[in-house]
C-alpha cells in the first residue's frame, strides 16, 4: 500500500535521530518525493502563489485514499505553478484549483505547503534534505 505524502511525513516526524530521518528519506526516495523536496527546498523554485485559489473548494466527500487523484499522479503538474512557467496567472489559478479539488483535502494542504516552501514537517530542513540527497539541491550561494 502506498502512503500519501502527509502519512509518510507523519511517520518521519516520529523518528528520533537525524540518522534515522536521513535513512527514512533515502528508503522512501521515489521520484515524486525527490520532486517535492526539490521544489520546496530549492530557493530558485519560486511559485506564482502561496495561497489557495479563491474558488478552491476542498474535497470533503471522498474517504482518505479514494479521491479522484493523488499527488503521485499529479506531481509533474506542480512545475506549471512556478513563476517562470509561461502561462497566464488566471490560467495557473484555474489549473491549480482543478488540481487541488481532485486531491483529498489533506493532500491539497500538503501541496499548499510546497507552494509556501514550508511543508510544516518537524525536523525536515534543507540541510537534512542535502544530507539525504547530496545531488538534489544546489549548494547554498551557487546557482544551480
Amino acid at each position: 500500500m502506498v502512503l500519501n505524502f502527509y502519512e509518510l511525513f507523519a511517520q518521519y516526524e516520529k523518528l528520533g535521530t537525524k540518522e534515522e530521518r536521513i535513512n527514512f528519506l533515502r528508503q522512501n526516495a521515489s521520484q515524486a518525493l525527490r520532486k517535492i523536496l526539490y521544489l520546496t527546498y530549492n530557493p530558485e523554485m519560486k511559485f506564482f502563489t502561496n495561497k489557495f485559489p479563491p474558488n478552491y473548494r476542498p474535497d470533503v466527500q471522498s474517504p482518505p485514499g479514494l479521491s479522484v487523484s493523488n499527488l503521485y499522479m499529479e506531481i509533474r503538474k506542480l512545475e506549471m505553478f512556478l513563476e517562470s512557467y509561461k502561462l497566464a496567472v488566471a490560467k495557473k489559478e484555474q489549473l491549480l484549483t482543478h488540481l487541488l479539488e481532485t486531491l483529498e483535502a489533506k493532500e491539497a494542504n500538503f501541496v499548499l505547503g510546497i507552494l509556501q516552501k514550508n511543508l510544516k514537517v518537524a525536523h525536515l530542513s534543507r540541510s537534512i534534505v542535502r544530507e539525504a540527497f547530496p545531488d538534489l539541491l544546489p549548494e547554498p550561494g551557487i546557482k544551480g
